[in-house]
């Protein structure tokens, strides 16, 4: 029977304090989690997190302008976080996510080493896949940030993992946050059974691309670019209607 994130996680214990193997934290350097914690962002290879984080913090460089708050949706382990706490454009970062391991390590690992420019936030939503015994619905949850308060706004592989109504709250809810000239940059999986437009489970969502485009736009949401393939999901960029 297949094992939920949170029943790998609970095998390790004191994940929020551990780092990659042996090697260890040099001074001014921001370390890596270990496989365990690594796993629940989708990949236990030091590798391949290097590689999705970097590959996303570029894209994300295309639209970063100096003095940009960014709010990272579904953060995990600081993947993209690691590269934007470098970039001199991000003024302020806000990240959250339902698993507390995640914030834990990045809070002890990542913060100290931003310039006090970060904050992550554990939010106890609920999720069958990653916090089970969360109490929070996602559908009322309100995003941390006033009205209008991001210029950027990231969701990896996020999508990939939400139900329909909780997906439409949280369309609906970038769309309240981001600055009028903002961003939002997300990825889907978009390989549903044909006739299909929503389907599965938090362990994976596949979304018909049509049907996403027009949920985005009944949030107030409007494609800005589409992005095509990276790192084996589709990523696409919008703004806010005019």
């Amino acid at each position: 029977m297949r094992k939920t994130t949170f029943e790998h996680l609970q095998d390790g214990t004191d994940l929020q304090q551990q780092t990659y193997g042996d090697w260890p934290i040099w001074q001014r350097t921001i370390p890596f989690p270990s496989n365990l914690l690594m796993g629940s962002s989708g990949t236990h290879l030091l590798e391949t997190y290097l590689v999705v984080g970097s590959a996303w913090w570029q894209v994300l460089s295309h639209d970063l302008k100096p003095g940009a708050a960014v709010l990272d949706i579904g953060c995990g382990c600081a993947k993209i976080a690691r590269f934007l706490a470098l970039d001199p454009r991000v003024v302020q970062y806000v990240g959250f996510d339902p698993i507390p391991q995640s914030i834990e390590w990045s809070n002890a690992f990542v913060v100290p080493r931003a310039f006090g420019r970060f904050r992550f936030e554990h939010v106890d939503l609920y999720s069958a896949e990653y916090n089970p015994q969360g109490t929070i619905q996602p559908t009322a949850f309100r995003f941390p940030g006033d009205d209008a308060s991001y210029d950027i706004l990231i969701a990896a592989s996020l999508f990939t993992h939400l139900l329909e109504a909780d997906a439409r709250h949280y369309l609906a809810e970038a769309a309240r946050v981001m600055k009028p000239e903002g961003r939002f940059v997300l990825s889907i999986h978009d390989e549903p059974p044909e006739g299909e437009r929503y389907v599965g489970g938090e362990a994976r969502v596949d979304i018909a691309l049509d049907y996403f485009l027009s949920m985005a736009r009944d949030s107030g949401l409007d494609l800005a670019d589409d992005l095509g393939s990276l790192c084996g999901q589709h990523a696409l960029v919008f703004q806010r209607l005019s």
